[in-house]
């Protein structure tokens, strides 16, 4: 399987998480690729410099913060321009802040998803993981789980 792993960071967060999977995934001998979506400047110019190209994975495993309880404005951006294939599989993985997935988590997934409509694609399976959470650890491996399919079977 071809799988791409888009990721958004801008503290690291997000971006170690989708490495993480990028390793698990790469363990069980699947062709995977980590792309990052940037912007020109992260405070002044939140236009996107960087827009990987999605249509050529079978799996797209989309990696994301929340801000201000909902998707980056870059990664909406990204949604709304990239072109997917029709039904691929999708996985979200979310990183906040607030130790709460109804503080911006749940809302994050559903934003993504929903942008994605148009391609009618197969929900693999999500991830939440509060950075600041003392079960950081466990939701890590919750997420890793739900994007990676620990058994193999894809």
């Amino acid at each position: 399987m071809n799988i791409g792993i888009i990721v958004y960071s801008e503290t690291g967060n997000t971006l170690a998480l989708c490495e993480q999977a990028r390793d698990i995934l790469t363990g069980y001998g699947q062709t995977v690729t980590l792309a990052k979506i940037t912007c020109n400047d992260i405070k002044l110019d939140r236009t996107l410099r960087d827009a990987p190209a999605a249509d050529r994975y079978d799996l797209v495993i989309l990696g994301t913060p929340v801000q201000g309880f909902s998707l980056p404005v870059p990664v909406q951006d990204y949604l709304a321009r990239a072109t997917f294939a029709q039904g691929v599989k999708l996985g979200v993985l979310v990183t906040q802040y607030f130790k709460a997935d109804w503080l911006g988590g749940t809302r994050t997934v559903r934003q993504a998803v929903a942008a994605l409509a148009r391609f009618e694609p197969v929900f693999y399976g999500a991830g939440i993981v509060h950075v600041r959470s003392r079960k950081r650890d466990e939701q890590v491996n919750a997420a890793m789980r739900a994007l990676t399919n620990f058994e193999g079977k894809f």
